[in-house]
This record gives C-alpha cells, sequence and structure tokens, in this order.
C-alpha cells in the first residue's frame, strides 16, 4: 500500500510489531510517509492518539476496528472469506467490511482497499 499512499500524500502509521531487522527494512524501502509506532503504544487510547477526523483505519484487527468506531471513525475491516458469523458481507453498521472472494486470496480486497485510497473513499 506504501506507492499508492505516497502517490496520494497519504502518511501510514503502521502499528505491527515488527522484528528488528524487519522494521529497518521496511524503513529503508520507504524512508518518508511511514511511521512505525508499535513502540510508542501502551494501550488502547495511545493507539487513539494517531486518529484524525480524515484517518482511514484499514485492518484485519477487530479490535482496532472497534477502536475505530468509538473515535466515530468509518473503518474498513479486511475479512477472511468466510468471517466470524458475527460480521456480515458488507457494510455492518459503520463498518465496511471487504472480504475475500476466494478463501487465502488477499489480493481482491487489497485491491478495493486502493481503490478506496486513491478516491479518498472512506470519508
Amino acid at each position: 500500500l506504501m506507492p499508492i499512499a505516497q502517490q496520494q500524500g497519504i502518511r501510514i502509521v503502521d502499528i505491527t510489531r515488527y522484528q528488528d531487522h524487519e522494521a529497518k527494512e521496511l524503513l529503508n524501502r520507504h524512508p518518508s510517509g511511514l511511521n512505525l509506532a508499535a513502540h510508542t503504544l501502551r494501550s488502547f487510547v495511545d493507539t487513539t492518539k494517531h486518529f484524525s477526523a480524515n484517518t482511514l483505519v484499514a485492518s484485519i484487527d477487530t479490535s482496532l476496528i472497534h477502536i475505530a468506531c468509538w473515535c466515530d471513525l468509518r473503518p474498513v475491516m479486511l475479512a477472511h472469506r468466510w468471517p466470524d458469523g458475527r460480521w456480515l458481507q458488507g457494510s455492518w453498521q459503520n463498518i465496511d467490511i471487504l472480504e475475500q472472494d476466494t478463501l487465502f486470496d488477499w489480493e481482491p480486497p487489497i485491491q478495493r482497499l486502493i481503490q478506496r485510497i486513491r478516491t479518498h473513499a472512506w470519508t
């Protein structure tokens, strides 16, 4: 997603906990526009400090999706082909769900996410 985000002038905050060598490789590959913030997070409140009115939250982690909803954002959840039964295909309340078309094939939901990033369709 970084090349698309950089083209659009979008800053990425990644809260994934990477190994040191993985983080260095990512930062070398993307020296601008990428903030690896996992080391700054001690609580969910710390996570919300990275949110603003025009923040796009996209995740497979439902805890982050819930936090975004609590912060009055409209997150995008990347879901497995057969997600937990509580998540319905399409939209659920104020969550957009991009579900796999085929089990283990993340390409279609990622492409739909990229299209939203290109068109700023999350605001």
